[in-house]
């Protein structure tokens, strides 16, 4: 009985030692990002319905105008009604 105490005990101090050492860890270098802040993106979307009076082209195109709205560098392009042969 005393040993299997003992090897509990040992084991949830290993436990806690490994997370304090693992949080003592460094932090990794800041890198910067590969891509330019005024270079532009296009986001671009094709509904294979019209846009007006559906729920799921219409929030995917509000969604859009949002993302360039609040982007600047972002440019929605969208085509609507497009068929499987287009």
């Amino acid at each position: 009985m005393f040993k299997r105490k003992t090897l509990t005990i040992a084991t949830a101090l290993m436990i806690v030692a490994s997370l304090i050492l693992g949080a003592c860890a460094p932090k990794p270098a800041a890198t910067e990002a590969s891509v330019a802040s005024d270079a532009k993106i296009g986001f671009a979307i094709e509904h294979f319905s019209v846009i007006e009076g559906t729920t799921w082209s219409g929030a995917q195109d509000r969604a859009g105008k949002r993302l360039q709205a609040k982007y600047p560098n972002v440019e929605y392009m969208y085509s609507e009604n497009v068929a499987p042969d287009q």
